[in-house]
Parts: structure tokens; sequence; C-alpha cells
């Protein structure tokens, strides 16, 4: 799992990251990139690149957070499973502290609304799926 932390995220970090992660998942070409209206997902240079490579690009509406639930639920949780129990002092203990985290919310964490199953549990269920739908397009 590919992750970044930083006190900002700039346009060629997007990219970076993106391009990571597509050729590490075989990207689907269905993909579609939802993101809020932040300077480095609107930027030029992104949306060529998602545009080069055919992957659509939509964004949400200004102040409307519920058009990204599923991202406002997820801050929600770390609000309240990190930020709320876990004492840090410095970007570098929080970004650890993160990490392990994300680990184990992927990994371990049971989520209700995949079944009470991990969300790797669900990617290795699923993506032959998506590999199959691929080799019928």
């Amino acid at each position: 799992m590919k992750d970044y932390f930083s006190f900002h995220v700039k346009q060629t970090h997007v990219i970076a990251l993106l391009s990571q992660l597509f050729e590490d998942y075989d990207y689907p070409e269905s993909v579609v990139i939802r993101s809020d209206n932040g300077s480095q997902f609107i930027a030029k240079k992104v949306r060529e690149y998602l545009g080069m490579i055919g992957v659509q690009q939509e964004f949400t509406h200004v102040a409307t957070p519920e058009e990204n639930a599923h991202i406002e639920a997820y801050h929600g949780i770390l609000k309240k499973e990190v930020f709320t129990r876990v004492d840090y002092h410095n970007f570098g203990q929080i970004q650890q502290i993160l990490k392990r985290y994300v680990k184990f919310y992927n990994n371990k964490r049971l989520h209700g609304l995949l079944g009470r199953i991990t969300p790797m549990e669900k990617w290795n269920a699923d993506k032959h799926m998506i590999i199959v739908k691929n080799l019928v397009a």
C-alpha cells in the first residue's frame, strides 16, 4: 500500500503517487478519480496526466462533503480511533502512528459495510472481476 505524508501535497506528488498505484494494481480502464477542488487535483499537469493514460477525473461541488461521504467517514474514523486516543508530539510520530493504523485498517479491522471483512479481503475476493472485465473489454 502506498501512502504520502506531508504538510503540503503538490501536483507532482499526486502524479507520482497515482502512477505508482496504477502500476502496482494494474488499474482497470474504467477507473474514475474523484476529488475535491484542491489546487493539486485541478492542476493542469494532473488533468493532462490522467487524460493521457485514460483515467476519468471528476470533482465534488464546493461545500458538499456529502459528495465524498466515504472519505469524510474515513476522516471521522481517524479522528475517533486515532487522534482522540493517541498522544503525539511531532509530525514524525503522527506519521508512524498513521502508517501503522492504515495497515491495521486495511488488513485487520472488520468493516460492517463490507460484510464484516477487511478491505484487503474484499479486494482479494473481487479483484478477479476487474481482471476478467478488462480481458472481455
